[in-house]
């Protein structure tokens, strides 16, 4: 006859008997030269990464905030993507096209296209400098604005605010029936002619320093044209940087609004 053996269970020590650590009792998997050895390696490999995230920030491209979609009005992003050879494929979309294809049906653009568009830009206005930007500075010196031009802005705008405040205080006078309607009227009358006098010479001022804002602009690309290349062969960051505020990215062409409110437009290549 057998003997049966009883259910083995496990009961923790809460203190009834004396417990004993006995140390490299058991043969270890990984020796302690081998475990050390290994640990060294791993702080090392992340003291190499972290050097290397603080050595290499993330670059800012020149072309983020100036790529901006002509269909929907919104700034395009950029995306890095890599292909099995590890070679960097950088493409421009817009960021509503980002989202879903429904709300913007503008297609991306690679970046390569974009150096290229400006390459092609630069070298026919480079060329043609003295044809299209030469007259253009001439005519808007004739335009030019005289020196007291702030002062004069100032004094209309004190002149339109104190108008305002006569027209209140008429109103004023009006409601708690102090004066007629015929003088009522009549004083209206005076303030709205003089408030659109005002307002027209103000406007006027404001023309005269647009174009000298625009006059100073095109002088400083006319000057950067001067010292770059006459031909660009290859495409140059900080030039671009100098004279572009924006490129509107259309289906079938770019269009490269240039620091001083010129306007030039480049075909747009199909990715």
């Amino acid at each position: 006859m057998q003997r049966g053996y009883g259910t083995i269970r496990q009961k923790k020590n809460h203190g009834e008997y004396r417990q004993v650590l006995i140390e490299n009792d058991h043969e270890p998997i990984v020796t302690h030269e081998e475990y050390e050895t290994v640990q060294r390696m791993l702080k090392q490999k992340s003291n190499r990464t972290k050097e290397n995230q603080e050595e290499q920030p993330e670059e800012i491209s020149e072309f983020k905030g100036k790529v901006i979609c002509g269909i929907c009005g919104s700034s395009y992003n950029r995306q890095v993507k890599k292909d099995r050879t590890g070679k960097s494929n950088i493409t421009w979309s817009c960021a509503r096209r980002i989202q879903t294809k429904d709300l913007c049906e503008n297609d991306i653009i690679k970046e390569c296209q974009l150096e290229q568009a400006f390459r092609t830009m630069w070298n026919k206005l480079s060329n043609h400098c003295d044809e299209i930007l030469v007259p253009l500075v001439n005519e808007l010196e004739q335009l030019q604005a005289t020196p007291m031009i702030e002062e004069q802005l100032e004094r209309l705008d004190k002149q339109i605010q104190e108008q305002k405040k006569q027209r209140e205080i008429l109103n004023h006078l009006a409601s708690g029936e102090m004066i007629d309607s015929a003088f009522y009227m009549e004083q209206q009358n005076i303030i709205s002619k003089n408030l659109k006098e005002y307002q027209r010479a103000k406007e006027q001022c404001l023309r005269k320093s647009r174009q000298r804002k625009e006059l100073k602009q095109t002088k400083e690309l006319v000057k950067q044209l001067k010292k770059g290349p006459q031909y660009l062969e290859v495409y140059d960051k900080t030039l671009f940087q100098a004279i572009v505020k924006q490129i509107i990215v259309n289906p079938n062409e770019l269009v490269f609004q240039l620091k001083n409110g010129l306007q030039l437009t480049e075909r747009r290549e199909k990715v």
